[in-house]
Parts: structure tokens; sequence; C-alpha cells
């Protein structure tokens, strides 16, 4: 039994049965998705919240909104890292449907992954931002109002924690348009 994460699949084990392997995509795509998951079985959920009590199911849609202070923590602080930066931009495409990104390749989101987790630069953080920004998300997800081609020559220039933060909080609450990612997410489970 497998389920897709972070545009990867993980795989969950090999079952007795059809029904054993059903049982555990269901839990892990619960754990994964909460309740945008597609379920095998109506009492999913139930068993899901009886084994799993702690609150880690994910919200319906979702949501650009971060913490006040993330961003400063993120990037602004002393220990600031671009390596430490870089699962922000694998967390960023995780919140992305497959239908809101241009490759549902395997090997393009584990050289995107690993990239990020072995970044040395700012303008190497703010290069991943473009890639994913420009060449992955499908313009169906991207406001048709955001000025793209300024926010690009700004990360072709980004040498700076300060500038990597502002140039990731554009592109999140400026450039992706969380309502059609919501959408795009909602067609994706029920289809």
């Amino acid at each position: 039994s497998v389920i897709k994460k972070n545009h990867s699949e993980i795989n969950l084990g090999i079952y007795e049965t059809a029904e054993e392997a059903a049982r555990a995509y269901d839990m892990a795509a619960l754990f994964c998705q909460g309740d945008r998951a597609k379920v095998n079985f109506s009492d999913s959920l139930h068993l899901y919240d009886m084994n799993f009590s702690l609150d880690l199911k994910l919200p319906s849609q979702p949501s650009p909104a971060r913490d006040k202070d993330f961003y400063h923590q993120v990037f602004l602080e002393p220990s600031s890292t671009p390596r430490g930066a870089g699962t922000v931009l694998t967390d960023l495409a995780d919140r992305l449907p497959y239908s809101a990104v241009v490759s549902a390749e395997l090997s393009v989101w584990e050289t995107f992954s690993a990239t990020n987790s072995s970044l040395e630069t700012w303008g190497g953080f703010a290069a991943q931002l473009l890639w994913l920004v420009k060449e992955q998300i499908t313009p169906s997800a991207l406001s048709s109002r955001w000025d793209v081609a300024a926010w690009e020559a700004q990360c072709r220039a980004c040498e700076t924690g300060d500038q990597a933060s502002r140039l990731l909080k554009e592109a999140e609450e400026r450039g992706i348009e969380w309502n059609k990612v919501g959408r795009l997410w909602d067609a994706e489970v029920s289809s």
C-alpha cells in the first residue's frame, strides 16, 4: 500500500489482505490530508480519532496565514540559515495539490527537497522559490493581478534573509490564490 505526500510516494508496507492495505491507506490519508482525505471505509475517521488522540489533522483547505513571528524566526534570527529555511519551501510545495503543479514526477520533487535541505545562500533559496512559483505552480493557482515580473527580478537579486522573507511572504500572500488552491484540493479529493 502507498500514499502520496510531498509529491512523493510513501510505502505503507505489505499487507496480507486488500482490506488491511486499504485500512492502512485510510489511516495515512487521514494523517496527511485531514478531512480532505478520500477514504475506503466509512468508519475510518472514527477509527483514526480513536487511535490517534493527538490533533494532527490538517485543515480542509490550506491556509496562507502564518504566525506573525514566523518570518522573523525562520529568516532573521542570528541562527537562521538558508538550509534551515529550505524546509519552508518543501512545506509550501506540500500545501499544493497535484492539480496545482506542473509535474507530479517523484524525481522532480525529490530533487527539489534535496536541494532545499542543502541550500548555502539566500540567493539559492530565492532561486528555489522562483522555480517553484514560475515553473511548477500552474497559472490556475496564481493571481492574475500579481506583478510576477517585478517579484522575479527581486528573486534574482536576493542576498539576505530579510529579502528572502519578503519574497516568500509576497508569493504566499499576493501570488498564490489560496481560495483557488482550496477548490483544486476539493476537486482532487472528490474525484
